[in-house]
């Protein structure tokens, strides 16, 4: 299977809040910028914008989910507007203090003009402060306070979007299509709320805040059926959900329950970017590349601005081997997201695709500046040390994987290189007791890396029998070399929509 740090669906950002990776800058967003040199953002243009967290001064940490939910929410209207240029939480998400420099803090983010505000909500009225500054001069261009009832905030959520949308884009022409509400919102306050309330648990990654997050989006769908936001973010919850269910069958059941609410979500909001990417990534997960294809271009389309949708389409691109389309989409996500190591890392595993190795170790160099020990990364090094012909490398990498499942893979790989077969057998063991065929793909490629060609092919078939997601990197993988001239290998990439190519 695909490896359940990389598998995630992509929208409102967490493991790349629902669309693709936890992509909190470590030490904050400044720091992070001072580690990369201060120049990390890219050129300025006058109608670019960064959402700063807003502070929930209510004096409840429980509800800082309703702050952290209005920001994202005030993300991703603004990054529908394709006349404006919208920084990406990933980057934004580590400028939350009060006492920030405007001017740095834009400077790193590479944009001109920051929205910052704070929410103080009591059980029937909320008061909201936004002002906009200019990033350059440090000045004030716009501030204003709300004060109303909590059934009224998605109205002032409208009405702040608005007027910023207009200060910045004040000499151009309106583009009359856009609204400021973002496709597959709602009109209810209550639905509004349960989903920030599922937003905010999502985030958490576990088990467990996964279900009572299901829970909640399942609540603001009862309150409102045709909240299709809700159901695209139930379908991300869901597929979460299965990729912790050792159970195969039954994961590959939530699956198919979140695939019905992926494209109910389309039903209802057709121009919905992250609901699209949902979808794509689902139909992905079950080896459909053909109709993944297609979703993808329409999320690609649909979310221009938004650059955890961008990095899925990024992410999907590589894993089909349209490198140049993979490049266009992770160079705009790159200009949104500057400080985001999720992006950074699809950048890495796009140049480690195409066998650039020294550009994907740089690239992965920057995750470890901007958020150390992101899963897979060292997977990745490993891979390419070992590929390099320094096994003892390799395993050093393999060992300081997070991934339990790249680990053992890893291990049996380079153990058997170093003490001998018995030992990679006993790391093999390990994974197969495990995972089970929840590891087939990556039973497959130790056994590629053995040199047990029959065997490698015979459990990559039953990996495509059983709609093992992790035959969607085939196309790529360099451990797989030595299957690549093999018939039964070129059939099973036909077979999910993948063009072979030539060893």
């Amino acid at each position: 299977r695909a490896d359940p740090a990389r598998a995630k669906p992509a929208r409102i950002d967490r493991r790349l809040l629902l669309a693709g990776g936890g992509l909190a800058l470590a030490g904050g967003g400044f720091l992070a910028w001072q580690r990369l040199g201060g120049d990390a953002a890219s050129s300025t243009q006058a109608n670019s914008v960064a959402v700063l967290p807003f502070r929930n001064l209510s004096g409840d940490k429980e509800r800082d989910y309703f702050a952290e939910g209005l920001t994202e929410e005030l993300r991703s209207t603004l990054s529908v507007n394709r006349q404006l240029l919208v920084s990406g939480s990933g980057s934004a998400r580590g400028f939350g203090a009060a006492d920030i420099d405007v001017r740095q803090v834009a400077t790193a983010l590479g944009v001109n003009n920051l929205l910052t505000g704070s929410v103080r909500q009591s059980d029937a009225r909320v008061r909201i402060s936004a002002r906009l500054v200019d990033g350059v001069t440090g000045f004030e261009r716009w501030s204003q306070t709300f004060d109303r009832a909590v059934a009224d905030v998605l109205a002032v959520q409208a009405e702040i979007a608005s007027t910023v949308a207009d200060a910045l884009i004040s000499t151009l022409a309106k583009d009359p299509r856009w609204r400021a509400q973002r496709p597959g919102g709602t009109r209810d306050a209550s639905a509004f709320d349960a989903y920030l309330q599922g937003g905010r648990l999502y985030s958490l990654g576990q088990t467990e805040t996964d279900r009572q997050a299901l829970a909640a989006f399942d609540k603001a769908i009862a309150i409102d059926p045709a909240y299709a936001a809700a159901h695209a973010a139930r379908a991300n919850t869901l597929v979460a959900i299965a990729n912790q269910d050792p159970d195969v069958a039954h994961g590959q059941q939530l699956r198919r329950t979140a695939l019905a609410s992926a494209r109910q979500a389309i039903r209802l909001a057709p121009d919905m970017g992250e609901a699209h990417a949902t979808l794509g990534f689902l139909l992905m997960s079950q080896l459909d590349m053909a109709g993944a294809r297609l979703s993808y271009q329409r999320a690609f389309d649909f979310g221009f601005g938004d650059a955890s949708i961008l990095a899925a389409c990024a992410e999907f691109f590589t894993n089909l081997g349209d490198f140049d389309r993979a490049r266009a989409a992770l160079r705009r996500a790159k200009d949104l997201d500057p400080l985001n190591a999720g992006v950074f890392r699809l950048a890495g595993t796009l140049a480690f695709a195409t066998r650039d190795y020294d550009t994907a170790r740089a690239e992965l160099k920057t995750v470890e500046t901007l958020r150390p020990g992101r899963p897979i990364v060292q997977r990745m090094l490993g891979d390419m040390a070992l590929i390099s012909g320094d096994v003892a490398a390799a395993h050093r990498h393999y060992l300081a994987e997070p991934s339990k499942l790249s680990r053992l893979r890893g291990l049996a790989i380079t153990e058997a290189q170093l003490n001998g077969a018995a030992a990679g057998e006993a790391q093999m063991a390990k994974l197969v007791a495990e995972y089970g065929d929840g590891g087939l793909y990556q039973q497959g490629e130790v056994l590629a890396q053995w040199g047990r060609i029959e065997e490698a092919l015979t459990t990559l078939e039953k990996a495509l029998q059983l709609r093992d997601a992790g035959l969607a990197l085939a196309s790529y993988d360099p451990l797989l070399d030595p299957l690549r001239k093999q018939p039964r290998f070129l059939a099973i990439l036909t077979s999910i929509g993948i063009t072979p190519k030539a060893a």
